[in-house]
């Protein structure tokens, strides 16, 4: 009979003096130790219990990103970008965060910008538009990563 902390869980076979017995873990606190315990009473009358520690379950880690410009430039307009970053839902960074930002123009040449810490989080770059050749649609692609090792890319069209 096979009982984890006094909850009988099953019966396990006893072949040649092993046996083998999965099973699920009922809700457990993961402040004690815990006790899977064993009884065979025929016949050897073997009474047996194993301690260990139930660990909580690992928090997922969600990284997010939003990036903010305004709607329409003309030539010679200067852009400002704002970019916020979070993890599990609270702004984070400067420290444990690398972030990257580029702008891709209409002719499909691109550069990196250098964005700039001006908060918790919170971050801004800019760029001028050309005032020549300089009709078409903007992408911007803001690329951040955690310490945590947690990444994502995230484009903007200006």
């Amino acid at each position: 009979m096979i009982s984890f902390d006094s909850q009988f869980l099953g019966i396990a076979t006893n072949e040649n003096g092993t046996f083998a017995f999965v099973f699920n873990v009922p809700h457990a606190d993961s402040t004690k130790p815990h006790f899977v315990h064993t009884v065979e009473p025929y016949p050897v009358n073997l009474d047996i219990q194993a301690a260990f520690t139930v660990r909580a379950e690992p928090v997922s880690s969600n990284l997010g990103i939003v990036l903010e410009t305004g709607l329409i430039y003309f030539p010679g307009d200067a852009v400002t970008i704002y970019v916020l970053t979070s993890q599990n839902g609270e702004t984070f960074g400067p420290s444990g965060v690398q972030l990257q930002v580029s702008i891709t123009r209409p002719d499909g040449t691109s550069s990196a910008l250098n964005p700039l810490s001006i908060g918790t989080g919170l971050y801004t770059a800019s760029f001028t538009i050309p005032k020549t050749k300089s009709t078409g649609t903007y992408a911007i692609t803001a690329t951040v990563s955690s310490t945590g090792g947690n990444a994502g890319i995230f484009p903007e069209h200006v």
